[in-house]
């Protein structure tokens, strides 16, 4: 089939010019379904001393706000929501486009964020919280609107696929999925930049236990420099699997400081 058979034409002035389609973005769709574990996973950490309060699971959205507010609690749960409200509206684009889609959006966000806090009432270091379950439906409002407006370029004028094919080969889907997901990792807080957490203690705890040593054994300053090792080492592991789906026309320094 040709190039030309899959796309509308349309003429503008006194040229032919193939339109835009109303196609779909599988990458968008499968990026929304990772974002949304990763945000789930991030949200319910550490995932352990599940128990029930006695009350109603829903009582905090009623309840008074919270007595300590933060703005850099408000601003992460609005950065937090962001990502998820834009690929939502590129997932369901072509249907619905626009303000439907913005709409729909805004619900799905607004019910799994209820859903997170909800299940929140039963981990003894989370508290589930009507500010935060306000914050992330705006951070969802906000990302919903950026992609109702991004999704034309990015998905029906091929402004992705473009992208893609100019600077990756043509499998290289899969590993920029898995590539993504690095970054999004640092929203556990950890006590390092690009620490992801709790990750990197069990890789140290690994390795060390490869040559017969504990982290018991070290002290402050051995642990530091082993935890910056493994910090490292999973910036590399990010850095160059990204420059590996790159082909010889990719910015590839630019490519992988925006990744970091």
């Amino acid at each position: 089939m040709s190039p030309i058979s899959l796309t509308a034409v349309r003429a503008r002035g006194g040229r032919v010019e193939a339109a835009p389609t109303g196609r779909a973005s599988p990458l968008a769709r499968a990026a929304l379904v990772a974002y949304a574990v990763l945000l789930t996973y991030g949200s319910l950490a550490p995932w352990q001393g599940w128990r029930s309060l006695g009350v109603s699971p829903f009582a905090f959205v009623s309840a008074p706000w919270p007595a300590y507010i933060t703005s850099f609690d408000l601003t992460l749960n609005v950065l937090a929501y962001l990502p998820l409200g834009m690929l939502l509206t590129l997932a369901l684009y072509p249907r619905p486009r626009g303000l439907p889609a913005i709409v729909v959006a805004v619900a799905v966000g607004a019910v799994f964020s209820l859903l997170i806090e909800t299940v929140q009432n039963y981990l003894p270091t989370r508290i589930a919280s009507n500010l935060d379950l306000l914050t992330n439906t705006v951070g969802t409002v906000l990302g919903a609107i950026a992609g109702a407006a991004f999704a034309p370029a990015l998905i029906a004028h091929g402004r992705l696929q473009q992208a893609r094919r100019r600077w990756f080969g043509p499998e290289v889907g899969p590993l920029l999925l898995i590539v993504a997901l690095w970054p999004l990792a640092q929203m556990h807080p950890g006590p390092m930049l690009f620490g992801n957490g709790e990750i990197n203690r069990d890789l140290v705890a690994a390795l060390l236990g490869f040559f017969g040593r504990r982290i018991s054994e070290f002290d402050a300053s051995q642990f530091a420099a082993a935890e910056v090792l493994a910090t490292a080492a999973g910036m590399l592991a990010a850095g160059a699997s990204l420059a590996a789906g790159m082909n010889r026309r990719a910015p590839r320094l630019r490519l992988i400081l925006l990744l970091l």
